[in-house]
């Protein structure tokens, strides 16, 4: 290989990790909008509930609560290891069993997917971004 072949091959390379590394960096700085979302959860033995979710960032990255109507009898909920990756947002919660949470993001920026305990049933739940 030339010295010119090899000068090519190498600002070639340089180039591509250079890309590949601010692609990264984006997909990585991709946050959530915070404030208070708004969404349902459709259990699989019950009613429709609508709830809030207060989503923040702070030092330990990103949190979320879920703040479900005074009726159903739970108070906040602090969701479990929240991981929003690119288009897939997931959590864990803590409600007599573990509940995994796996929701994807539409089009118009609103999360749905389903929340599954060790029973396997799946919740639909919605998550909505704050108006604004």
């Amino acid at each position: 290989m030339s010295n010119a072949s090899c000068r090519v091959a190498l600002v070639g390379l340089a180039l591509g990790l250079v890309l590949a590394g601010t692609v990264r960096a984006q997909e990585q700085e991709k946050r959530l909008a915070e404030g208070m979302w708004t969404g349902t959860v459709y259990p699989p033995d019950g009613d429709l509930i609508e709830l809030e979710y207060e989503v923040s960032y702070g030092d330990d990255g990103l949190a979320i609560v879920l703040h479900p109507p005074a009726e159903v009898g739970v108070g906040p909920l602090a969701a479990d290891d929240p991981v929003y990756d690119v288009q897939t947002l997931s959590f864990t919660l803590m409600v007599g069993d573990t509940v995994l949470c796996t929701l994807l993001e539409e089009e118009d920026g609103h999360f749905e997917g389903d929340c599954v305990d060790a029973s396997g049933e799946p919740a639909l739940m919605t998550m909505f971004p704050p108006a604004g």
